[in-house]
């Protein structure tokens, strides 16, 4: 059916036509439709209220209120778009309506506002000084000096608020001045302080406000102690018990009063006229829950209930069900402005009337007169005078929130109710079966969990509210053709078990038919069930017994430890027994000390058959379930074993050496025993009682869960977790009088009126094994989100790992090394058994350089970080280590460098009659040969002569005189060079050795870089963070290292600079790397001074006294003289420098 819209009506757009006389209210609706259209759009797309700015500040300068620029929307629509105000006056406000319209709205509120502006309010501006004048405006702050107002603002509380007015202006006609026709319609706004009324907290009886409910309870975790969750400190079942009361006792009050609050916000109590406002301790849900937790808490699982009530568990699970109803329902509401009106119709004007024509800014208060005022210390947002920005308005989305929030609260009044409940009758109403059903854990609601069985069926209805997964819920179901979990999976992850609780773990019945004993406790009943229905968890069982003075980890047959132990026993004892004899008469054919040593190690081998038999071990009593298996353990029986043990070796062993002094040495008789037999006996004592310890432990709760964090009850079990059953051995009465009514017949004794003792007493009459009808209940369970366990506790037999096999290594020898390009180091090939370790090496005990990781049976490694002083001697041991965890291995092999022969010739020096008085020509041999030690000799033909340590050879001079060229060969180790030389026919002048040695030009070029880069090195020390400019050590340094006069001097400034270095060391041990530095550049421009002087190998006794200055103090200050050696670079002086010279300076600075 169409709509009909009255054309003529005021409220609706015309439709124009050619030729159409147009009316005034055709325009005026026209006008009208297209503004309260853009009203419409700024409250369902902007919002209403404050949306940013207009904060409100006192400036004491000026005495001014100053209000910043912001934006906002009136609950009805109208726009607040305005800048920043300062307003220094007020006046009153009682002539405000005169001459304005009313707003195009429907909200009587803004009337009422107008009245109380009217009767109380004032108007505030920063008029001119003529308006003061003439409209009345007086300061809001007097000056001193200034006259009181004449009507001062009355004292007491304030809102600000900005005022929205339209006027309607007349003008005149487009066509005619003379007469007014037509008018504008005017929009002003005021700033307006009105006096503030207390809020109306009667309820909600429509008024729109934000939800603020209590937070949401927080159970406290099982096993919390002192801000810790320490389950391995529930060592008995009154352990367990109470943990689980006191967590449901500490939550019960906050968990009452946040469903009272619930209940207060969306289903208040009625309340008569003059009544005070209720509170969440009014509402029925509050005393209907207190009601049922009280009764649960105190009466059915009291503090102290004995034996009873091992289903506490459920009472734990019933309170986290709770907590999650009335999450869902905080979680909804929390923070949301809501309307709680009977209708949509109120609920809608209520928001769009809340603050009609007008914003609120911020409350202030007024105290005396010319007094500044006083703003408001509550936030912004938590002024009630400011109107606070509501989100573009959704009736529809307000009234579906409502109602999913009433469907919650419904659910929490139907889970507080006690009749609803099943805990203490879930026995007696036969809800006993084991039951195992799918359930969604992975969602944070409660909707989505299966529903537990302690609920009355008909809890189903409003268990499922709200927004939820596509999941199935079920209820609880016996194994039957319906089963869920019989068909395809849903995508559950987890799976609900009940029914097992205050059952036997074990249960030994026999078949009717057969006659055949069956396991029907709980345990096997569950892997029974896990089977048949094909889901992926474990089983595990642990002990909540409180542990006794005397009980201690039972002892396991057949470990490898325990069957080692018998063989070696045997063994021993016999090759003890022939020197003990029988008869006490033949003893004095032993040694006596051998007898006695002897005696006491058969002690204690024939008192400890077995390994479990040793007792008295310290360090595992009292026992700590909080604290790990200790590593090892100490046993006074054992350690006086090892003593005698060890004394028995050592008798032995003495005697053996008497009886081979004497004369008559006949058939030694004496046994050879391992001397480490004791020790290892001892350690396999020991591994085994750890052993059992720590499978003893893992039996009981504590000890377990130590062993297996994550431990957490949840009523179930995760797909893919371990299920734990935790029991307590508990006396199975019924069953004792069960077996005393079958065999026992004839005695008037109503044995099932007699106590729990004397029941006992009387069937030890019988000589009944009492000890058979201890009964294993289980009292509550856990579960791991891993598998871990199997389907119960199993004895494994752990036979110890082998020690792995030791590391080999080989490395070969690298002969004959000559530096290339392509191999700047020499390369080492290495040889290992095992793979996966590190391989270093090292020269002299130091290490050169790095560490490789080894990957391949044989490889090459490069031998990195070797200096000259490594290399000089040409023949270099250098030891290999590889290590591989806690094994390692070392190989010696040798580096032999090719020696190069660089430049080489022979002079002529004599002739010398030999003593057989033959003439011998005397030659000496100039070369440049690397390295430094080799062998050198002069073959000629098939003949060979040795080069003498001053360089000289001879040759027969009928010898000398036939031969034209020679070869010299240069050998070290294996490798070898050579090169032809010119032998001189004719002697050459021999040097006169007090001339000095001028080296030529390049030489000279050498030593002047030589001392540039040494300069250069001190330098680089001031990028280093040192203070060096004015530092006396590094002053002396590079005084001595720059000198360049011709008369050379190497002790000239030595000692001052190492004395200097010295006090450096002792005022700032900090500073040593800085030492070792400038140390070391001092050091090898001495040795360059040194080399420089003179000739040969002789040094002046001024030079060997300063040498030696200078190696004492290397030495005091650790500075290494092989690392001095290595930085002088001595080859680079073979040019210009005699080389036994250098050498001997060479030897001496290293003591050689």
């Amino acid at each position: 059916m169409a709509i009909v819209i009255d054309n003529n009506a005021l409220s609706t757009i015309p439709f124009f036509s050619e030729n159409q006389v147009l009316r005034a209210r055709d325009l005026n609706n026209l006008v009208k439709a297209v503004f309260d259209q853009l009203r419409q759009n700024r409250i369902f797309n902007i919002g209403l209220g404050i949306v940013e700015g207009f904060s409100v500040s006192w400036d004491e300068v000026a005495g001014a209120i100053v209000v910043s620029r912001g934006y906002g929307v009136s609950s009805d629509g109208y726009s607040f778009d305005l800048g920043e105000c300062t307003f220094t006056h007020y006046r009153r406000a009682a002539g405000l309506a005169d001459g304005y319209n009313r707003l195009a709205s429907d909200c009587d509120e803004y009337d009422d506002l107008l009245q109380r502006i009217a009767n109380g309010g004032y108007e505030l501006g920063q008029p001119t000084a003529t308006d003061v004048q003439l409209e009345g405006w007086q300061p809001l702050f007097l000056r001193e000096g200034e006259n009181p107002n004449d009507e001062p603002i009355a004292s007491g509380n304030y809102c600000l608020l900005y005022l929205y007015r339209e006027a309607q202006i007349a003008r005149a006609s487009c066509f005619s001045e003379c007469e007014a026709k037509g008018a504008e319609q005017v929009g002003n706004y005021h700033a307006i302080l009105v006096p503030a009324q207390p809020k109306d907290d009667n309820g909600p009886s429509g008024d729109s406000f934000e939800v603020q409910l209590p937070d949401v309870p927080r159970l406290p975790a099982f096993g919390l102690v002192e801000e810790r969750i320490k389950l391995c400190r529930i060592l008995s079942w009154q352990d367990l018990y109470r943990s689980y009361h006191t967590a449901c006792v500490a939550v019960r009050a906050e968990l009452t009063l946040a469903y009272g609050s619930a209940s207060l916000l969306l289903d208040p109590p009625a309340v008569a006229d003059g009544d005070p406002d209720p509170t969440a301790d009014d509402t029925a849900l509050f005393k209907r829950l207190a009601e049922t937790l009280s009764g649960l808490t105190d009466k059915l699982f009291p503090p102290d209930p004995g034996a009873s009530c091992t289903d506490i568990q459920y009472l734990y699970g019933y309170y986290r069900e709770l907590i999650q109803a009335y999450a869902a329902i905080y979680h909804l509401l929390q923070g949301q402005t809501i309307n709680l009106g009977n209708s949509s119709e109120s609920a809608n004007l209520v928001i769009r009337c809340a603050f009609s024509g007008h914003l609120g800014l911020r409350g202030l208060y007024f105290g005396d007169a010319g007094s500044t005022p006083i703003i408001s210390d509550k936030a912004e947002v938590a002024d009630p005078c400011r109107s606070n920005r509501i989100l573009p308005d959704n009736g529809e989305e307000r009234r579906n929130l409502l109602s999913e929030a009433r469907s919650l609260l419904a659910r929490m009044q139907t889970l507080a109710t006690a009749g609803n409940l099943l805990l203490s009758t879930w026995e007696r109403e036969g809800l006993t079966d084991l039951r195992l059903t799918p359930d969604a854990r992975r969602f944070p609601f409660l909707q989505g969990r299966a529903l537990p069985f302690y609920y009355q069926p008909s809890v189903m209805n409003g268990w499922r509210v709200g927004e939820q997964p596509n999941v199935q819920v079920y209820q609880y179901v016996k194994l039957d053709a319906d089963h869920p979990l019989l068909f395809a999976e849903e995508d559950w992850d987890f799976y609900q078990i009940e029914g097992h609780l205050a059952k036997p773990l074990e249960l030994t019945t026999f078949e009717d038919d057969t006659g055949q004993a069956v396991d029907t406790g709980v345990q096997a009943r569950l892997k029974e069930l896990r089977d048949c229905l094909n889901l992926a968890f474990d089983i595990t069982a642990v002990c909540l017994d409180e542990i006794g003075e005397e009980e201690s980890a039972p002892s396991i047959e057949g470990t490898d430890w325990g069957n080692w132990y018998k063989n070696t026993r045997n063994d021993l004892i016999g090759a003890l027994k022939p020197i003990v004899p029988r008869d006490k008469n033949k003893a004095d054919d032993v040694d006596p000390v051998v007898l006695k040593a002897c005696r006491e190690v058969m002690t204690f081998l024939e008192g400890i058959k077995d390994l479990s038999d040793i007792s008295g071990w310290r360090g595992l009593q009292p026992v700590d379930f909080c604290s790990p298996v200790p590593d090892t353990l100490v046993s006074d029986r054992l350690d006086d074993f090892v003593t005698s043990y060890s004394a028995l070796i050592k008798a032995i062993e003495q005697a053996r050496q008497e009886q081979q002094k004497g004369d008559d040495v006949g058939e030694d008789e004496l046994p050879y025993l391992d001397p480490r037999l004791a020790e290892c006996i001892r350690q396999a004592a020991v591994a085994e009682r750890l052993f059992r310890e720590t499978i003893w432990r893992e039996g009981k709760l504590a000890g377990f869960a130590l062993s297996h964090p994550g431990l957490v009850h949840l009523g179930g079990v995760p797909k893919g977790g371990t299920f734990v059953l935790v029991y307590k051995t508990t006396f199975d009465r019924e069953g004792l009088i069960r077996e005393l009514r079958r065999f026992i017949t004839g005695t008037d004794i109503n044995i099932g009126q007699l106590s729990d003792e004397e029941l006992l007493k009387f069937a030890r009459r019988f000589q009944f094994n009492v000890s058979l009808f201890n009964r294993k209940e289980v009292v509550a369970d856990f579960c791991l989100p891993y598998l871990c366990c199997g389907t119960g506790p199993v004895y494994v037999n752990t036979v110890p790992i082998p020690p792995p096999p030791p590391l080999e290594l080989l490395a070969a020898d690298r002969n004959c090394y000559v530096e290339r390009d392509n191999e700047p180091e020499p390369l080492v090939t290495v040889t290992v058994n095992e793979t996966g370790g590190e391989l270093t090496f090292t020269v002299d005990g130091n290490v050169v350089g790095s560490t490789h990781s080894v990957s391949a049976l044989t490889a090459e490694y490069p031998l990195s970080g070797l200096t000259d002083a490594d290399l000089a001697s040409g023949a270099l041991v250098v030891t290999a280590h590889y290590r591989k965890d806690d094994r390692s291995a070392e190989d010696l092999f040798r580096l032999t460098l090719q020696p190069i022969i660089r430049q080489a010739a022979i002079n002529f020096l004599r002739v010398e009659p030999d003593a057989a008085g033959n003439n011998r020509c005397i030659f000496e041999l100039v070369a440049v040969i690397s390295p430094t030690f080799q062998q050198r000799e002069i073959r000629f033909g098939q003949n060979v002569a040795n080069v003498a340590e001053d360089n000289t050879f001879r040759l027969p001079e009928t010898t000398a005189q036939e031969l034209s060229v020679v070869t010299l060969v240069v050998r070290l180790g294996k490798c070898e060079a050579t090169i032809e030389l010119p032998l001189p026919r004719k002697p050459i002048e021999p040097v006169d050795p007090n001339v000095v040695i001028t080296p030529p030009q390049d030489f000279a070029t050498v030593l002047n870089t030589r001392r540039t880069q040494r300069m250069e090195s001190l330098e680089d020390q001031l990028s280093d963070a040192e203070p060096l400019e004015n530092d006396e050590a590094y002053k002396r340094t590079l005084l001595y290292v720059s000198d360049t006069g011709e008369n050379v001097k190497p002790d000239k400034g030595l000692e001052p600079a190492l004395t200097a270095l010295k006090d450096l060391t002792t005022a700032e041990p900090e500073r040593k790397t800085f030492v070792h530095r400038i140390g070391r550049i001092l050091a090898v421009s001495f040795l360059d001074k040194l080399a420089l002087i003179g000739k040969k190998e002789e040094l002046t006794e001024a030079n060997q006294k300063s040498l030696d200055l200078l190696k004492k103090e290397l030495d005091a200050l650790g500075i290494s003289r092989n690392t001095v050696f290595s930085d002088w670079g001595v080859s680079e002086l073979y040019d210009g420098v005699d080389r036994t010279r250098l050498t001997n300076i060479g030897k001496q600075l290293r003591d050689e």
